[in-house]
């Protein structure tokens, strides 16, 4: 019986592990052009591209982190630190189809929660405070050097500026610069995530407003 469980849990392991590489390169295909093409753009970028080496580094963390392997799940975290300048723990929670155009100098705090298909550039902390920690939901776009601190929630599919420092919560679909983050306008068509199917419902009515503003 101990044996037949043993044999469940790993085999969940490992199709988690599989899913959710599988989900973070997925979330790497071009939605134009021939199928040849943009399964050729998808090798390129996995044989090439610091980010992608950089999140599966990540990914075998978590998995070390999961099967009690702590060696291995400190051994990911030092080569994420020393070679991609990232600092991240084996036990952050990080949704499938997650990318990083630019892995240098991000940082996530331990009990961070990150949802699905977030796009973080380079130079992002996502950090606790003593109120609490942070939470991305999905969809959401991170630009560079941006700052989310503490107890916030950063709504589905909202975009936080370069260098804005997030100290309250963001709406969803709104798009927030500056020093404290502000919301400037709500995101517009040509920002959202092709698979998420939510923001035509929230705001498709007024996107002609939206594009002409």
């Amino acid at each position: 019986m101990k044996q037949s469980l043993h044999g469940h849990v790993e085999h969940r392991y490992k199709q988690w592990f599989l899913e959710i590489v599988w989900n973070d390169w997925r979330s790497l295909i071009p939605h134009a052009g021939s199928r040849g093409y943009r399964y050729a753009k998808l090798l390129y970028q996995i044989l090439f591209f610091s980010g992608v080496h950089a999140l599966l580094v990540v990914r075998i963390g978590n998995l070390g982190y999961r099967y009690y392997l702590w060696p291995v799940a400190y051994l990911c975290r030092k080569i994420l630190y020393h070679v991609y300048h990232v600092d991240i723990w084996g036990e952050t929670s990080i949704g499938h189809g997650h990318w990083w155009p630019h892995p240098l100098g991000i940082v996530y705090s331990r009990h961070a929660i990150i949802g699905c298909r977030v796009r973080v550039f380079h130079n992002v902390s996502i950090i606790s405070s003593p109120s609490g920690i942070p939470v991305i939901e999905d969809f959401v776009t991170l630009y560079a050097g941006c700052c989310v601190v503490g107890n916030v929630r950063v709504g589905r599919g909202a975009i936080v500026g370069a260098h804005a420092v997030v100290v309250s919560d963001v709406p969803k679909y709104a798009v927030v610069v500056g020093n404290p983050a502000r919301v400037v306008r709500s995101c517009r068509r040509n920002e959202i995530d092709s698979e998420d199917d939510k923001w035509e419902a929230e705001f498709g009515c007024g996107d002609n407003n939206n594009e002409n503003s």
